[in-house]
């Protein structure tokens, strides 16, 4: 395959979760990758969709989590006010759940690393 794509980040928002008109399970994640420097800090957000089985696992997925995806780059054209738009999204072949933020009142002391 030609059109490959990691990308390992944090979720901006929390997973968006529907299923459309044809049935199919449909998830939108949001993902801030940071690419600048500790002196300079800057994050680039990366829009993925999933769909069905990768859908339905990444549909727990929340604000914070950190996550690895693999997939493949799709440019989507639309029309807004007589103006031309496109954005590179990626469209997920899988996703993995790397690390959970902690919530509130979480404790950690049983962790032995």
């Amino acid at each position: 395959m030609n059109n490959f794509v990691c990308v390992t980040g944090n979720l901006g928002r929390d997973a968006e979760f529907k299923t459309v008109g044809s049935g199919k399970s449909l998830t939108k994640l949001s993902i801030g990758v940071n690419t600048g420097t500790k002196e300079n800090p800057h994050t680039t957000w990366v829009k993925v969709t999933c769909w069905e089985e990768v859908a339905d696992s990444a549909s727990g997925l929340l604000k914070g989590d950190r996550v690895t995806v693999v997939g493949r780059l799709k440019q989507e054209d639309w029309e807004s006010k007589g103006e031309k738009k496109s954005m590179l999204t990626v469209v997920a072949n899988s996703v993995s759940h790397t690390q959970k933020k902690a919530g509130k009142g979480e404790d950690d002391s049983d962790i032995p690393f």
